[in-house]
């Protein structure tokens, strides 16, 4: 009897614990969908396009992408009608009629799909030796044909399956000529020798012996039956139809007016158009469009780097881009070259921060009155396709930098109806004092900003957006850099881009990554917010990119190349004249620098306080430095403490820190003991996790380091564990995860740190003197997927009880309340309002925060807190981009979206009726009295 009692118990307090951290909220109806969050989907900067030739109107066309996406594109709108994501990538696209195949050389897989939908009609893996090579593969009379570096095979398009196969006597740089009934391969036996075999289209039976011709090619190419050859010594090209001719003709470069040396130049083929091929100069970047025939080699068009040459299947679209604002469109015959005078026409180019054009895919048309149309696809050097039309009208626009995210910032909104800034807690006088104060400053900054100019202004229309705080300041504006150089900034509250911005010579560093710093925010106004943006130099560049920005229009303040590469930057709790923080910026060469500019006493100065860092070098070697005055008022670094992980073998896999934006509310916990534990709040706390091989097995290592002394604080040993491992710190706990190579399964661990000393004040508490070892409570669970990316809730005053959201490799966002990691959790049930300890995590799929909306390729997850303490701000991307509100205490300090504000008003309204009537019959009922 007492063994059910507990048990009953036990499944009560459960039930209690459940039920209060997975409330009906967590989960949503279909028409709440979009409500507090949205998402953007992209493709990524694609590699290759070619139109769907199944619809008459080519209303779709299809992309593979850089980023391993096969997707297909509507022609008319911009949107995407079907995309798939490979971990792969896809490296070789044909297309013919209805037939759409795709090559992935990782698997050596190739894939047949249906145009319309993208579904997948079948798949097929070749030798696995073929695996990371790329071959040439063709489509012809429902046949794919692919040629390999020592066997060329066909395979049926209707189920993929194998027709015949058969091996080459060739080797490497071979090439493929389909034909109605034969095969021509093209390839190389010596270096100064071509040889040309021919197969039967239906058997792979050899047709002809193979030709050998001598010349000094370096590069050849092909254009249906005809074989060009570039000399590799010479000014001089070689031709042949492959099916007449058994010798090649050659024409030199003289003849044809080139004037270029043939080292270095580069033969390219024109796409899908016939007989047309392209001459480069690497060094003048002048270029040259040829036209191949049997008797001879014409040269048809001669350009440069401000122009663009675009195939049309059996038409050529110039693109000159001389003129920034406007481009002139001319579309030539390519068998005739001859030119559509009717669709001569300029494209205005309005959009101010899109680059100039790298790529493009066109069409042209006869529409249903004989006149000539076309449709122009454009994809620009920092990823936008564009969508242009006859008569030079831009369609639509995508953008699709934001596919490669590599940073980002939350910025928050002007606060028009404050009178002041945001202040700690004051009396009455104190807050007047200060809000008249701050007015005075305004009226300062105003009168300054003041000139005849800006008054002549005054009476002009303005259509300058202000972009104000939102009630509850759940409005900001995301600040965002990706891999290609751009940046761009987009609105919290609907995923609007409201400006972009593009750098050529911005690049990432090693960790794929640059760095975004606020050094001005909104509490200055009428100053504009200030944002830096840093990162290695490329091109022009070869130190390192400064550009300074505003965060809310994304107009340019400075944009300079400085002459040292960075290896980290810090912003620090200082101001100078302009009210711009200062930022720590440690170089290459181990120099200390400050900007803006000031001298190293001023800044210690300022700081009132010793100033630390520490660096990473190489994934092995952990420094701490303290900054000190140089002689000449310059800033130096000593090293006071190292970590070497290198001489156990060990690599850092993962370090992460807490949030700036973190508050912590509580400094104690009471235990079910009624006893006060403090925590171990040390803020200079940094999280690492580390990966080595002990007797050919793997092993996770984690420590817990003290940043200002070098103190480690823990040492934790995972052996048969293997990463990638994932982490989250916060207040005086870390969360980590990890993979059991033993057990094979997914594992969380979390770890409390309490501090012994429980009478001192934390307050007094100091990295630099010797404190005793923190208390440690460890637990572990079993999760049943992979994570990628972890985070924990942001709250304003940091009340709100923290869930943990997780990144799941599905691209499903999972939170967690931080009270199911308890580590007090155990078998005894010793804890109350604890459920017992059980090793295995449940995902309940009503606590996902993203429902259906997946990120794919998820790599970040990040917190941010809002004007609502119960409100929490998650950022998340990857491939895709998905912003959302949480709370993690449920909605306890607003209303709910179906609160019946009429009812309330009717119901206080009648009260207030019947008060006012009741109190006057109240009234004449007392004077009645009085009178009797």
């Amino acid at each position: 009897m007492p063994h059910k009692m507990a048990t009953i118990c036990c499944f009560i307090v459960c039930s209690l614990f459940i039920l209060n951290h997975f409330p009906s909220a967590s989960s949503m109806y279909e028409d709440e969908s979009g409500k507090k969050d949205w998402k953007l989907s992209f493709v990524g900067r694609p590699s290759l396009m070619l139109y769907d030739q199944s619809s008459h109107n080519l209303k779709r066309f299809v992309v593979t992408t850089e980023t391993g996406v096969l997707a297909g594109l509507n022609s008319r709108t911009g949107k995407t009608e079907w995309r798939h994501v490979f971990d792969e990538g896809v490296d070789l696209m044909v297309h013919e009629e209805t037939y759409l195949v795709t090559y992935h050389s990782s698997l050596a897989t190739v894939r047949r799909w249906d145009l319309e939908n993208g579904f997948l009609v079948w798949e097929t893996t070749l030798n696995e030796s073929l695996a990371k090579s790329i071959p040439v593969i063709s489509l012809i009379q429902r046949r794919i044909v692919i040629l390999t570096e020592s066997e060329i095979l066909s395979l049926n398009v209707r189920d993929g399956s194998v027709s015949w196969q058969q091996l080459l006597d060739v080797s490497s740089d071979t090439r493929v000529l389909l034909f109605s009934d034969k095969v021509v391969v093209v390839g190389s036996i010596t270096d100064k020798s071509v040889a040309i075999a021919k197969y039967s289209l239906e058997d792979g039976s050899e047709i002809e012996k193979t030709l050998k011709l001598s010349t000094n090619y370096m590069s050849c190419i092909s254009m249906n039956s005809i074989l060009t050859c570039l000399d590799g010594e010479n000014p001089v090209l070689y031709h042949m139809d492959v099916t007449k001719d058994n010798k090649l003709t050659k024409t030199s470069f003289e003849s044809l007016k080139i004037t270029a040396s043939p080292a270095n130049i580069v033969l390219e083929h024109f796409e899908d158009v016939q007989f047309l091929f392209i001459l480069r100069d690497r060094d003048s970047h002048a270029s040259w469009l040829l036209r191949a025939q049997p008797s001879e080699v014409a040269l048809l068009y001669s350009y440069t780097s401000n122009a663009l040459l675009v195939p049309a299947k059996e038409d050529v679209v110039v693109v000159e881009m001389g003129d920034k604002e406007k481009y002139s469109i001319e579309i030539y015959k390519a068998s005739t070259w001859s030119k559509f005078d009717s669709l001569i026409s300029l494209i205005a180019w309005p959009y101010k921060n899109i680059s100039t054009p790298t790529k493009g895919l066109a069409h042209v048309f006869t529409k249903t009155d004989g006149s000539y149309g076309y449709q122009l696809i454009l994809l620009t050097e920092d990823d936008v396709i564009v969508q242009a039309k006859y008569p030079g009208e831009v369609g639509w626009i995508r953008e699709e930098a934001p596919a490669v995210i590599t940073s980002h910032l939350v910025c928050d909104m002007i606060q028009l109806n404050s009178a002041s800034p945001p202040s700690d807690q004051m009396n009455g006088f104190a807050s007047f004092v200060q809000r008249l104060r701050f007015q005075f400053q305004q009226l300062q900054e105003n009168v300054k900003l003041l000139n005849f100019h800006s008054l002549m202004n005054i009476f002009k229309p303005t259509h300058v957006k202000i972009y104000s705080r939102e009630e509850f300041d759940t409005r900001k504006m995301m600040v965002f850099s990706t891999l290609t150089g751009k940046i761009f900034g987009i609105l919290t509250e609907n995923g609007k881009i409201e400006w972009t911005s593009f750098l050529h010579d911005l690049g990432t560093y090693e960790n794929g990554r640059n760095l975004v710093l606020q050094i001005r925010d909104l509490t200055h106004s009428p100053k504009p917010a200030l944002v830096v943006v840093l990162g290695p130099g490329k091109d022009t560049c070869s130190g390192t990119v400064l550009v300074t920005l505003n965060p809310l229009n994304g107009e340019m303040q400075n944009s300079e190349c400085l002459p040292f590469q960075l290896v980290q930057a810090l912003s620090l709790p200082i101001t100078d004249s302009e009210d711009r923080n200062i930022l720590l910026l440690v170089t290459a060469d181990g120099r200390i620098l400050t900007y803006p500019s000031l001298q190293g006493t001023t800044v210690l100065d300022l700081l009132g306080k010793d100033l630390f860092v520490y660096l990473l070098s190489n994934n092995t070697l952990l420094e701490g430095y303290q900054v000190k005055i140089a002689k000449e008022t310059s800033l130096i670094k000593e090293r006071t403490w190292s970590i070497n992980f290198e001489t156990s073998s060990q690599s850092v896999v993962t370090m992460v820190t807490r949030s700036s934006e973190e508050v912590v509310n509580a400094q104690a916990k009471v235990t079910a003991k009624q006893e006060v534990i403090f925590k171990y709040l040390n803020p200079h706390i940094i999280a690492i996790a580390t990966e080595s091989e002990q007797g050919g097995k793997s092993c996770i290592d984690v420590y817990l380091v003290d940043s200002v002394s070098g103190n480690i604080v823990s040492h934790f040993v995972h052996k048969q564990y293997r990463g990638p491992v994932q982490m989250v710190l916060s207040e005086n706990w870390l969360v980590y995860f990890l993979y059991n190579t033993k057990s094979w399964r997914y594992e969380l661990v979390v770890v409390e740190l309490y501090d012994k000393a429980t009478k001192e004040p934390i307050e007094a508490q100091s990295s630099l003197t010797t404190h005793l070892q923190p208390d440690l409570l460890r637990q572990s669970y079993i999760f049943p997927q992979a994570v990628v990316a972890m985070t924990t809730t942001q709250t304003l005053k940091g009340i709100s009880e923290r869930s943990i959201i997780f990144g799941m490799f599905s691209g499903h966002l999972f939170s967690l309340p931080k009270g199911f990691l308890d580590p007090k959790r155990n078998f005894s049930q010793t804890e109350a309002l604890l459920p017992p300890y059980y090793p295995e995590l449940a995902v309940n799929a009503s606590a996902f925060i993203n429902y259906n909306q997946t990120v794919s390729r998820l790599k970040v997850i990040t917190s941010h807190s809002t004007g609502l303490e119960s409100t929490s701000l998650i950022v998340s991307y990857g491939l895709d981009l998905f912003v959302t509100l949480v709370t993690p205490s449920k909605a306890y300090d607003q209303l709910a979206d179906d609160f019946d504000h009429k009812l309330v008003a009717m119901v206080l309204g009648g009260l207030c009726v019947g008060v006012f009537i009741l109190s006057q019959l109240t009234h004449r009922k007392l004077l009645r009295q009085l009178w009797k």
